[in-house]
Parts: C-alpha cells; sequence; structure tokens
C-alpha cells in the first residue's frame, strides 16, 4: 500500500509524464498544500521506493545532467487506483487547528493578531484557488473541494475569533 506521499508523487508523475524527479520535487515545493514536504529530502526518497517497487520506470534523458524520465508503469497505474480507492483517514493535519489547540497560551492581543492574519492567509488562498485555471476536469474537482474547504474554515475562524475577542 501506498503512503499519502507516495500515492501523490506517483499519482503526480502518472498524470505529468513523462517527468523528471525535479519537476516533481518543484511542484511539490510550490504548491500551496503544506501537507506534504517538497524537500528533496522527501520527494526523492518516495520516487527512489516507487521506482525499486517497479510503480516507476526511469529512462535516460540524452543530456549532460544525467536525468531521467520518470513513467508511471502498469503496476504503477494498478497501485494507483488501489491507492484511490481505500478509504483515506480523513482528519488531516491542519496547522491552524493544532494551533487552535494551545491558543490559551496567547495574551489577548496576540490572539486577535494571530486571528487577522491566519484569516487573511486563508483569504490569500481562498483568491489564488478562486483565480487559478485548470483545463482537467479532475483538478478542477480538487480546486473546488479547496475552495469549499477554506470557506468552511474562514467561516469557523471567523466565529471563533468573534467569541474570543467577546
Amino acid at each position: 500500500m501506498l503512503s499519502e506521499l507516495e500515492g501523490a508523487v506517483l499519482g503526480h508523475i502518472w498524470q505529468t509524464g513523462p517527468t523528471t524527479a525535479y519537476a516533481v520535487r518543484r511542484a511539490f515545493e510550490t504548491s500551496r498544500t503544506v501537507t506534504f514536504s517538497g524537500s528533496a529530502g522527501a520527494i526523492y526518497p518516495a520516487i527512489e521506493r516507487l521506482r525499486e517497487r517497479g510503480l516507476v520506470d526511469a529512462a535516460p534523458i540524452d543530456d549532460d545532467r544525467g536525468g531521467h524520465h520518470l513513467r508511471c508503469t502498469t503496476d504503477g497505474i494498478r497501485a494507483i487506483r488501489e491507492w484511490i480507492a481505500s478509504p483515506p483517514r480523513t482528519l488531516t493535519t491542519d496547522p491552524i487547528r493544532t494551533r487552535m489547540l494551545f491558543a490559551g497560551a496567547l495574551t489577548a492581543r496576540q490572539r486577535d493578531a494571530w486571528f487577522r492574519s491566519t484569516i487573511e492567509s486563508l483569504e490569500a488562498d481562498l483568491d489564488a484557488e478562486w483565480t487559478a485555471h485548470h483545463d482537467d476536469p479532475w483538478i478542477r474537482a480538487a480546486q473546488e473541494g479547496a475552495i469549499r474547504s477554506l470557506d468552511t474554515r474562514l467561516e469557523w475562524l471567523r466565529e471563533v475569533a468573534k467569541t474570543a475577542s467577546a
């Protein structure tokens, strides 16, 4: 079974392949999603594990850099399908919710500032999602999920901020 990171990496390779390990890392590094690290220390080992398990094929690129074109194998596509079909853990990491657990450590002024900055950050993410355009219907569906999630989180955070300042 694939880990969430391996599933996301393998899915990205399937969707964009042939691609390079560097391009995969850059995609994760520039993503606004904080669930996965885009660091070389996370992505490259995940790609190597996928290669070792026969889920990704790496064909040498004819250049001086020694890179490889990555593609999903038939077993890789089967693994993606199994990963997608398996029930995910639905209560995922949420840095805002984690910080909320300990917001009592802040003074009222610090808490108000934290609420303001976090709400502004969520609003910026929401604006970015609204302005992004994707042709792929599944990417658009995922984007709609992100928009709805951000809307809900903003509503929740505004309610808590209002209650905390009362």
